[in-house]
């Protein structure tokens, strides 16, 4: 609202300086590259500040093109190499490996009386932080192997270290592997011991007969329940990885390609509403030169100066001396009807001094930007050597620089007016 009355302003000053500058004589030259050079510069601030935000939405645009083209890539090399599995197989295998080693502690809590631990609580903790141990060792084990032999053989050969994993991981994996084989020993031999005490139950007889079964059942349990569980594990967490970076990759496909088509939409609001703030700015500029050719050629047909600055001066004299007279009367009726302080002079002073500068603004102003009216009927400061050029171009002016009515002025047409 403001920048419009702002605008609409300029525009009405432009109008009674080229009326001036016409009557003048001046260049209406330098007056338009004035307002040439302050458009330009106005629609260098306007770009300035709407470079920012624009060059700040490509940034964005870039960044978000570059993501999704990042993204589509490895999506587009998951697809060459397999769709991932599904989610619920991953987890089914984490479940499953959750099962193995709560029954591979289930199974080997009896060993613990064995060590001293008698309690039941602490027996469990006991043969969980065994069997947790060997079955991410294992899973471990089993992860690297996977790795290396899935590199190439030229690849293999440069691996660093490998020549010591070679011996030191299958090292590691006998060594518990043998851990366990050895607690299931242990664990088959107190079956048999604990079953033989009571020889007339049946499962006693049965171990009895057949120890070597009972042992081979249980070494076999031992043993097989963490590297099922070590290699579920592996698995699984294979699959939910390979899955959730396949969701996150289609996410962000799809999050970038939305940004992406966001910011063209701003850049390109933005960009118009640049272009459009630009032209506003220019058809401004052209609108007050516009005003200013008008009131050039009406200054010049006019032939007309403004009035002398002693005139307004005395104009306003006046006006100060007159308001003085008056407030002097006024004090004089005051007094004969009341009891007025005498500081009342100071308030007489500045009501003087107000009304006086306040109507010599005005004039002042009224000089600077008169009306068409005001310019139309001022007189006339001109040698007529100075109009001849003009009511040369000018035929509907006289002599004396006033325009020649084409038609006899009659009573009715003066009724009229």
């Amino acid at each position: 609202m403001f920048n419009k009355l702002s605008n609409r302003l300029s525009v009405q000053r432009a109008l009674p300086k080229g009326r001036y500058d016409g009557a003048n004589g001046t260049r209406g030259e330098d007056f338009q590259e004035q307002v040439d050079h302050a458009t330009e510069r106005n629609v260098q601030l306007i770009e300035q500040k709407a470079s920012d935000r624009i060059r700040g939405l490509e940034a964005q645009k870039a960044h978000s093109e570059d993501r999704w083209k990042r993204a589509n890539t490895r999506l587009n090399e998951i697809l060459e190499a397999g769709r991932p599995k599904a989610l619920v197989f991953g987890l089914a295998l984490v479940v499953m490996f959750m099962a193995a080693i709560c029954s591979e502690i289930y199974l080997l809590m009896p060993t613990m009386r064995g060590f001293g631990i008698a309690d039941p609580i602490h027996q469990m903790f006991a043969a969980g932080g065994i069997v947790l141990m060997g079955a991410i060792v294992l899973k471990f084990l089993y992860s690297e192997a996977r790795h290396y032999y899935a590199l190439p053989p030229e690849e293999q050969a440069a691996a660093p270290n490998w020549k010591l994993q070679r011996i030191l991981l299958p090292a590691v994996g006998i060594l518990v592997i043998t851990g366990f084989f050895l607690l299931g020993l242990f664990r088959a031999s107190e079956m048999i011991f604990a079953n033989e005490l009571d020889p007339t139950s049946d499962l006693g007889r049965f171990v009895g007969t057949n120890d070597g079964l009972t042992k081979a059942v249980l070494v076999f349990l031992t043993v097989m329940l963490p590297v099922a569980g070590a290699l579920a594990l592996s698995h699984g967490i294979e699959i939910i990885g390979n899955w959730v970076e396949w969701a996150r990759l289609r996410y962000l496909s799809w999050a970038h390609n939305r940004r992406i088509h966001h910011s063209e939409k701003e850049l390109h609001a933005a960009t118009e509403q640049l272009e459009k703030r630009s032209g506003a700015q220019r058809e401004h500029g052209e609108e007050i030169k516009a005003e200013y050719r008008d009131g050039y050629n009406h200054g010049q047909n006019l032939g007309m100066h403004q009035l002398p600055v002693w005139f307004y001066v005395v104009k306003t004299l006046a006006v100060g001396l007159g308001v003085t007279f008056l407030m002097f009367l006024v004090d004089l009726w005051l007094q004969n009807h009341y009891q007025l302080p005498a500081w009342r002079w100071l308030f007489y002073v500045a009501g003087i001094l107000f009304v006086t500068g306040l109507y010599g603004v005005r004039q002042w102003l009224a000089r600077e930007r008169p009306s068409e009216n005001e310019v139309k009927w001022k007189p006339i400061w001109r040698d007529q050597e100075t109009l001849a050029p003009v009511a040369a171009n000018n035929p509907s002016l006289s002599s004396n620089g006033h325009k020649i009515n084409a038609t006899a002025e009659t009573p009715t047409s003066r009724a009229a007016a």
